[in-house]
């Protein structure tokens, strides 16, 4: 069973909850987002080095050794919360991207619509001219 009072899962829990705080309050900031994507998938990465280093040393900073060689604990108490935060930010990441991509659309239409009209208007002029013209 899993001492849920030992400093060491306190201070993983605060190391989550520090983590999703700075995905939540810097989504509106792209570079920081990958930035933070790609240490958190880094972190993800060295799990397994993690775990092998914790398993090697776990006397020394908690009351039993929650680090087996198949990584179970790792997997869910520090991997997962972890990979939600990075699909968060890919989500974000997307979501942003969509919505550039409708703004940059809209810009596109309203130059074309304004350019069908300047040269609506110039042609309309000509044709006005030419039947002036054929008037006289």
């Amino acid at each position: 069973a899993i001492d849920w009072s030992e400093p060491f899962l306190k201070g993983l829990l605060a190391f989550h909850l520090t983590i999703w705080a700075i995905v939540i309050f810097t989504r509106a900031h792209n570079e920081v987002q990958m930035t933070l994507l790609a240490a958190v998938l880094f972190a993800v990465y060295m799990a397994e080095r993690i775990n092998a280093l914790a398993a090697a040393h776990w006397r020394e900073f908690v009351g039993q050794n929650y680090f087996d060689s198949r990584g179970v604990f790792i997997s869910i108490m520090y991997c997962t919360p972890l990979l939600f935060a990075a699909f968060f930010i890919l989500i974000n990441a997307l979501r942003t991207t969509s919505m550039l991509l409708v703004q940059v659309k809209r810009k596109e239409l309203k130059a074309r619509n304004k350019a069908t009209k300047k040269a609506g208007g110039t042609l309309a002029r000509q044709e006005t001219k030419a039947k002036k013209k054929d008037l006289q």
